[in-house]
């Protein structure tokens, strides 16, 4: 590896026309230079185009047929040329140092696959205020070294603008699965993760807009989460006798938030359903989560939480 690897920054974009700029600003902005910026117009209707040509030659722009941002990060990963990978949603910026820091721990821990970072969270409207925010080294204290897949697997919300990965390595796991709707960050990441070095850089490197609710994405996560679980399960059957009690509790938490969000939002039929699909897991509150099922719609009605029917759908356990 040479003294000074190129990064290629690979944005998906759909609708951005608002914020797309902030984003391109804070790669443009970052002290490692030797960067190259991919956007990925997966088919906005708006003027995202407008402002992503605005920046001329900086900024590598590419548009395709509507097709989720997997295949949008995935088109960006076919042009790449850079030594290492790093994805940014177009909602979310960088403080000015991050790329440089990240390459700093690839360079001295050899053979690390991937390094993320933490991210700050912000009310929306924030962002622009704390841009100044100045990081720009860390202690050694500050980088977390991982051999053991344990980490990722029990803590695999790592938020994809904090992620950086070696090239090799993303080419090796083929990019991202377009053919899941949520979760395929969590695939992503166990597929990168298994078997491999990897690294976290304690500092909030990343801004990124507080957005409420579940996992990450939507009431269909959940079934999209379990489902990346049992396929990587399959994949590495080492896996399931190595880390079985990891597999267990990520289970309970992930069938508990989504028996949750269906109480909350009044679908007893179908916590219902959750819950019997998870018999076998030790599920605390089992019996009471069940009997609350059961008036759970009324009280969300009263309260106003019942979701729209398209998002009903999507919340329900016909989706594992």
């Amino acid at each position: 590896m040479n003294g000074n690897p190129l990064v290629s920054v690979i944005i998906p974009a759909y609708n951005c026309e608002a914020f797309i700029e902030r984003a391109l600003h804070s790669v443009l902005r970052q002290t490692w230079q030797n960067v190259e910026c991919i956007v990925v117009d997966d088919g906005s209707r708006d003027r995202t185009a407008d402002v992503v040509v605005g920046f001329g030659d900086r900024v590598r722009y590419v548009r395709q047929d509507n097709a989720g941002a997997s295949a949008a990060r995935n088109r960006g990963i076919s042009l790449a040329t850079g030594d290492y990978i790093a994805f940014l949603d177009a909602d979310d910026s960088w403080v000015p140092s991050k790329l440089a820091l990240q390459v700093r721990v690839f360079q001295e821990h050899p053979k690390i696959a991937l390094v993320y970072t933490r991210c700050r969270f912000l009310r929306e409207g924030q962002i622009d205020a704390h841009e100044g925010l100045a990081v720009t080294d860390y202690d050694a204290g500050e980088v977390d070294l991982f051999t053991d897949f344990r980490q990722v697997f029990e803590n695999p919300y790592l938020a994809t603008s904090t992620v950086m990965v070696d090239a090799a390595v993303v080419r090796s796991v083929g990019g991202f699965d377009p053919s899941l709707v949520t979760a395929e960050d969590l695939d992503f990441y166990f597929n990168c993760c298994w078997g491999r070095r990897y690294a976290c850089i304690r500092r909030q490197l990343v801004y990124k807009e507080e957005v409420e609710g579940s996992l990450g994405g939507g009431p269909r996560t959940y079934a999209d989460n379990l489902f990346v679980i049992d396929r990587f399960c399959q994949r590495y059957p080492d896996f399931v006798l190595q880390y079985q009690d990891a597999l267990s509790k990520q289970k309970v938490y992930i069938y508990t938030r989504w028996i949750n969000f269906l109480l909350y939002h009044g679908l007893g039929a179908e916590a219902r359903k959750v819950l019997l699909a998870s018999e076998g897991l030790p599920i605390e509150g089992r019996t009471k989560m069940k009997l609350k099922s059961y008036g759970c719609h009324w009280w969300a009605r009263l309260k106003g939480r019942l979701l729209p029917m398209k998002m009903q759908h999507q919340a329900s356990v016909s989706q594992a």
